[in-house]
Order: structure tokens, then C-alpha cells, then sequence
């Protein structure tokens, strides 16, 4: 065919390609160089990202510890020094200036837009901006360039910069206030713990100190045990609170109590002359003494402690010296019947009062207590009051005295929101209690001291509902007044184990899972919980569990009153103080 038609046959054209290669050839290169130092470029800039990045965080994390004891600025600069250089670039280590690439701020939040804007200053900051540069004004110098050189551009200035802020938190304290929440200030435990119950004693209206009683050591009791103890305050006239339970105290060598027994006579000369003293006539006086007709056993020691009145109907009885009616006197026998007593007055300003059914119950209490049977005093009234009278309704004056463990905790939280309030944080806080309900106490909000002041409203009584205290909690946090984009904890406290259920029936099982199924409807909602058990009784199991479910810590505290109260101090310390960062821009 070539043969044929011999213009056909192909030219050789290897020339012209040689040229275009040749011509090409700079071009192709320069697009190399400059794949190669954009590409160099471009990886500087992730790097130096990455370091401003890591440095932010560690310097807002700085911030957020409120148990600095150091300039917490100078502190959030090396550690923003620190986590920059531990972050090379290209595999070389940079630096920072602690003055100029270091900038403290606020991180102001805007709902509307869901952005924060940074506004610099070093008034309580809880924002840091770093940079991070290769240029050449910082210590780094500028970023070296492989091949630009030979295009007259050896290096270039490349920077990155971050800002970490301290994440705001929408927090609810669901706290248990149940019964055993009172238990180490039982005299009836003074066997096992170190118990308070002289302090509650003294916190109580008319209490040690408003009295003039103290406590003595047995060496030092005073001479005169009669001294006066205060209008309203009847049988304590004879007797005081003593001296200091201690690991050798025993009930039987108290001098603050005075013991009477039923159906025994009561031979002790310092009540037959109290007795006398109140106004009583001798054949009053020995119906107060022996024991006629213990059916009315407790009405005979209420009488003879000088709790109530004996209206006896008795020829010259005291009631006559009162002017009492003899329509509203007894009978005149040596029987002290329900009819006969009147109440002598209010114990307490506000609420409690000098009733005969109060003082019968409390004598009633006396004849069943183990181990301080019959035994009469300011301690085991104390007791009396603790474990028959704790609920708010009958006695609001124990809401202000310190019965423990429940005061370690209301110190605790106490102490977290001053801390609080002192760091100006941007934290909302709410408060929910347990015992047999959950009830849901104080909205969020920024005045932290309001969810420890209506905490410190509470007595300790009833059982333990936690679930019912989580769902109430998680309610708060997802309800109206929660901030969409804000960190969600629930800080959750008992000293025993969850014995309610979902229905309100008691139920150790039942309650338990109730409380973890409202953990895990919590942990769905990201809700982190962070749990405290305080005490050996407390259930440790399960509250390690609802952490682990809710992506939280658990604490836990035991021992004496004093090393439980500064162990939990640290704790709140730690949960007020150790709040979360995020990069903000």
C-alpha cells in the first residue's frame, strides 16, 4: 500500500516534540516547586493549628481550676507553653511568647446565633486565644520554603491561632435528705461513731449557750447542779448535758441524767426537793414518787422532770396555788391521769411547745431506748427530738442545727456556691432533694447561694427515692429553663441505698433499678452525672454504676464527722472548680 501510494507514508516529526518538551520543561517544574511548597505550606499551617489548638485548651483548663495556688494567668501560660511545644511542627519544636500569643478573655455566649464572641481582658477570664506563628517577628522565625528560593522566595510567614473557653454547665445537686442523713448525731450510736449530738443540743433555741450550760470533763463538774436553765425548759433545771461522750463514756456514770425506772420508787432526795420546789404538797410529792398505777407511768415521770402541770385535785395542791378551776382539776386520788396534766410552756419560739402528748411521748421513748432505758437528760431528749421529731412539720428548728451527715453536705455545697459566685462563673445552678419523693427545689439559676440557703432549710427524714430524685433533675435540665447548647450534670449525693420504686412502694430491688433505668435515660439525653456516697452504709456499687452510665466520677467519703466534712469540701472544691473547656473559634 506504501508502495502504491507513497505520499502516505507518515513524516517524522521527533524534532518538533524535542522543542516542546524543552519548552515546557520550567513550566512543569515550576508547577513541581510549587506543588511541593504550597503542599509544605499547607501542612505548617495544620501543624501550627494542631499546637494552638492543644495549647488553648490546656490554658482554659488552667483557668478552670479553681485550686490554683498560683497566679492562675501565669499558670495558664505555661501550660500553654508547654502543650505548644509538645506539638512540633514539621517535625521541629516551636515556641510561643507568653506576653503577646497568649491573650486572656471572656467568651461571651449568644443564643440567638449560637457563636461566642471573644472580648479580651484579664479580669476573671474564662477564655484564652493562642497563636501559634512562623513568622518573621516570632520566636520561631518564618517557614522555610524547599524550592521557591529559586524564584526569589526562600521562606514565608504561616500562623494559626485558637480560643478555648470554660463551657458554661446547667447543673442540678440532687441531694438525698432521707433519715439516715442524721444518724452520726445519735447518742443511741455512740458506740460505732463519733456522733455530735451536744452540738445539735447547743444549735437548738435555748440551747448551752443561750443557757450558760457547758460541757464538763467528770473532773470538773460543777458543785451546784441546780442551776437555773432558763424559762421553758422544765426538768433541765436539774440536769445538764455533761460531759463529752468518749471511747470509756458509759451511759450508767453520766451525771446529766436522772433515771426512772417504771414501777420502782424514786428515792433521789435532789427530785423530791424539785418537786417541792415546783409547789407541790407532800401527798403529791409521794404520788410523784411511787409508783401507785404504772398504767400512767409516763404522765408520773413527766410530772416528776417538771414537763407539765398535775392539776391533782389534792386538798392545798399545787394547782390550787396556780388558781386553777376545780372543774379542770382531777379527782384527788394518787392516780396521774391523762385529764390531769397541762402543759407547762413553749419549748421553742416558734413551734414546739411544752404539750402534755409531746413530753408523754418522750417518756414513752425512754422506756424503749436500749441502751439509755429510763436514763432522763438533755442527751436523750436530743435523740428523742432526732428520731421522733425530725420532720419539718413538728420540729423546723432542727432544719438549723447540725445534724450529721446531712450538715457536711449542706457545708459542702455551701462552699461550692460561694466558690461559685467568687470565680463569676456563667454556670447555672438547681437544686432537687430525695427522701421518700422526689421534689424539685430551687429553679436554675445564677444565684448560687439561693440552692445552698434552701438547702440548709432541709431536715433529714424519710426514704430513699434516688430515682424519682434523677428524674426530677433530668426534668430541670430538660425543661424550659435550660440553655440548648450547655453542658448538662447532675451532681448526685446519698448516704444509703435506694429503697423506693417507680410506683412509691419500698422496695431495695425495684428502687435500685429505678434509679439506674433514670440514669441511662439521663446518660441518652448526654446528661453526665457525677455521684458522692457518703458513709460505709452508703450503697458504693451503685453509685459507681450511675457514673460509669452517665460518663461522670464517683466520690466517696467516710470516717469521723471531722474527716468526712473536709473530705467533702475538697470534693464540691473539685466539682465547682473543674469545669470543662471547648475550642470556641
Amino acid at each position: 500500500m506504501f508502495a502504491r501510494f507513497p505520499w502516505a507514508v507518515p513524516r517524522r516529526r521527533r524534532a518538533a516534540v524535542a522543542v516542546l518538551v524543552c519548552f515546557m520543561l520550567p513550566v512543569l517544574m515550576g508547577i513541581a516547586v510549587l506543588t511541593i511548597d504550597v503542599g509544605v505550606l499547607y501542612n505548617t499551617r495544620a501543624d501550627l493549628q494542631r499546637a494552638a489548638d492543644a495549647g488553648a485548651m490546656a490554658a482554659a483548663a488552667a483557668l478552670s481550676n479553681c485550686q490554683f495556688s498560683r497566679d492562675p494567668l501565669e499558670l495558664a501560660r505555661e501550660e500553654a507553653i508547654k502543650l505548644v511545644e509538645a506539638n512540633p511542627v514539621l517535625g521541629q519544636k516551636i515556641t510561643i511568647d507568653p506576653q503577646t500569643d497568649v491573650i486572656f478573655g471572656r467568651g461571651n455566649y449568644d443564643p440567638v446565633s449560637n457563636t461566642y464572641d471573644f472580648v479580651p481582658t484579664s479580669v476573671l477570664p474564662d477564655a484564652v486565644r493562642v497563636r501559634v506563628r512562623c513568622t518573621d517577628d516570632s520566636p520561631n522565625g518564618p517557614a522555610d520554603l524547599f524550592f521557591a528560593g529559586f524564584f526569589g522566595k526562600a521562606n514565608s510567614d504561616v500562623s494559626a491561632s485558637a480560643t478555648a473557653a470554660i463551657t458554661p454547665r446547667d447543673i442540678v445537686v440532687t441531694a438525698d435528705i432521707s433519715g439516715s442523713l442524721r444518724f452520726d448525731s445519735l447518742l443511741k450510736y455512740y458506740r460505732t461513731k463519733r456522733i455530735n449530738n451536744y452540738d445539735v443540743w447547743d444549735a437548738l433555741p435555748g440551747g448551752a449557750d443561750e443557757i450558760g450550760w457547758g460541757v464538763w470533763e467528770p473532773d470538773e463538774l460543777p458543785a451546784d447542779l441546780t442551776q437555773a436553765a432558763g424559762p421553758g425548759w422544765g426538768f433541765f433545771k436539774k440536769l445538764y448535758y455533761g460531759y463529752h461522750l468518749s471511747s470509756t463514756y458509759r451511759p450508767s456514770d453520766d451525771p446529766g441524767f436522772i433515771e426512772l425506772k417504771k414501777s420502782h420508787r424514786w428515792n433521789s432526795a435532789d427530785l423530791a426537793d424539785y418537786v417541792r420546789d415546783l409547789g407541790y404538797n407532800d401527798e403529791e410529792i409521794d404520788a410523784i414518787l411511787k409508783p401507785y398505777n404504772e398504767r400512767y407511768y409516763r404522765n408520773r415521770a413527766a410530772v416528776a422532770l417538771g414537763l407539765v402541770y398535775w392539776n391533782s385535785g389534792m386538798s392545798g395542791g399545787l394547782w390550787e396555788n396556780r388558781g386553777v378551776r376545780p372543774s379542770a382539776a382531777g379527782n384527788g386520788n394518787r392516780t396521774i391521769g391523762d385529764g390531769e396534766l397541762e402543759g407547762r410552756e413553749r419549748l421553742f419560739d416558734n413551734s414546739l411547745s411544752y404539750s402534755k402528748n409531746i413530753w408523754r411521748d418522750y417518756t414513752n421513748y425512754m422506756r424503749n431506748e436500749r441502751n439509755f432505758r429510763y436514763r432522763f437528760g438533755a442527751k436523750t431528749f436530743v435523740d428523742y427530738l432526732i428520731m421522733q421529731r425530725v420532720n419539718p412539720s413538728l420540729t423546723p428548728e432542727l432544719a438549723h442545727t447540725p445534724l450529721q451527715p446531712l450538715q457536711a453536705i449542706k457545708d459542702a455545697i455551701t462552699f461550692m456556691a460561694g466558690l461559685l459566685t467568687e470565680r463569676d462563673t456563667t454556670d447555672l445552678v438547681s437544686l432537687t432533694t430525695y427522701s421518700t419523693k422526689g421534689i424539685h427545689r430551687v429553679d436554675l439559676t445564677d444565684n448560687f447561694l439561693e440552692v445552698s440557703d434552701r438547702l440548709n432549710e432541709m431536715s433529714p427524714y424519710g426514704s430513699t427515692n434516688m430515682g424519682a430524685g434523677l428524674e426530677r433533675a433530668i426534668e430541670e435540665l430538660t425543661g424550659p429553663r435550660n440553655r440548648l447548647f450547655m453542658r448538662k450534670v447532675i451532681v448526685l449525693i446519698t448516704d444509703g441505698y435506694a429503697n423506693i420504686d417507680r410506683h412509691g412502694r419500698s422496695s431495695s430491688g425495684r428502687g435500685k433499678h429505678y434509679a439506674i433505668e433514670e440514669a441511662e435515660r439521663a446518660a441518652e439525653l448526654g446528661i453526665q452525672i457525677i455521684t458522692v456516697s457518703v458513709g460505709q452504709d452508703s450503697d458504693q456499687n451503685l453509685m459507681k454504676r450511675i457514673a460509669k452510665i452517665g460518663h461522670g466520677d464517683h466520690f466517696h467519703v467516710e470516717g469521723s464527722v471531722e474527716e468526712y466534712s473536709a473530705d467533702l469540701i475538697d470534693i464540691f472544691t473539685q466539682i465547682g472548680g473543674r469545669r470543662l473547656v471547648d475550642l470556641i473559634e
